[in-house]
């Protein structure tokens, strides 16, 4: 791909999920780069929304009081110019945003990331449970007993998990950063996709049974083997950076309404 651009234009900060090699040959530009492991500093789209690999943060106009994005300061980056004849490697889900300084004429081109597109598509082509039941109230019960077991998978595999889940060994905890991380990444939806009322008592629909496994036998078999499946025989695979940054972007319900539905009656519980 040839990139031609004028000194003062800025790309707005993003990740690609391929290898990237960008070579310069006429100006200057300058990268900003962050890590997968910064990923939830940097405040990024939730999966359901068109711009999900990109950070609602304006690098040059960074907004204090927009609070779920508030720990964006905290995040930790990497600054490179370069100049005629530089090649620089953008190694897949490495955030970035590059100004051009000057009048400038650059290459880039994207390899595959085989191993993470492999159990993307293993993960997207699942049948789950909870996607094929008729209603959306019976949706919402079997998504949440998906989030107990998936919280599960990942305590019994402690050496897998990344130390933002995983400074507790209890389950609790697990399920707990989980949930919260996801509430985190669609809080701030709720105004664009309304959040539909199946009945005044919707956050009952939700509910685990004391033992924390779910009250329908189906729904704990059922959600128990996606989990499996989704954490044990894909995600666990992949550097724990990345899967961080995926983690989060596998499972929801089709229509972005239904699921900040599901977030705000499901999991408010957890704050």
């Amino acid at each position: 791909m040839v990139l031609c651009r004028r000194a003062g234009q800025r790309t707005h900060t993003h990740f690609d999920s391929d290898h990237n090699l960008f070579i310069q040959l006429r100006g200057r530009k300058r990268f900003v780069m962050w890590a997968p492991n910064q990923s939830s500093l940097l405040c990024p789209f939730p999966r359901l929304h068109p711009l999900w690999h990109k950070s609602q943060v304006h690098f040059e106009e960074y907004d204090r009081r927009v609070r779920q994005c508030a720990r964006y300061v905290e995040s930790e980056a990497v600054v490179v110019d370069v100049g005629p004849g530089d090649v620089l490697y953008v190694p897949p889900f490495w955030w970035h945003t590059v100004e051009t300084l000057e009048p400038s004429l650059s290459l880039s081109t994207l390899s595959r990331y085989v191993l993470q597109y492999n159990i993307m598509n293993g993960i997207y082509s699942l049948q789950y449970h909870f996607d094929k039941l008729r209603y959306y109230p019976s949706k919402w019960y079997a998504l949440r007993a998906f989030f107990y077991f998936l919280s599960k998978a990942m305590d019994e595999t402690p050496s897998a998990t990344s130390d933002d889940l995983s400074d507790s060994s209890t389950l609790q905890h697990i399920e707990l950063s989980l949930i919260r991380r996801v509430r985190h990444r669609y809080q701030h939806l709720e105004g664009q996709f309304p959040a539909a009322l199946f009945s005044t008592n919707a956050s009952q629909r939700c509910v685990l049974d004391l033992r924390g496994t779910p009250t329908c036998r189906q729904c704990a078999a059922n959600g128990n083997s996606d989990a499996s499946l989704v954490w044990r025989e894909n995600l666990v695979h992949l550097p724990p950076d990345i899967r961080e940054t995926l983690l989060l972007e596998c499972f929801h319900l089709p229509k972005p309404s239904d699921h900040c539905s599901f977030v705000k009656f499901c999991l408010s519980e957890w704050g």
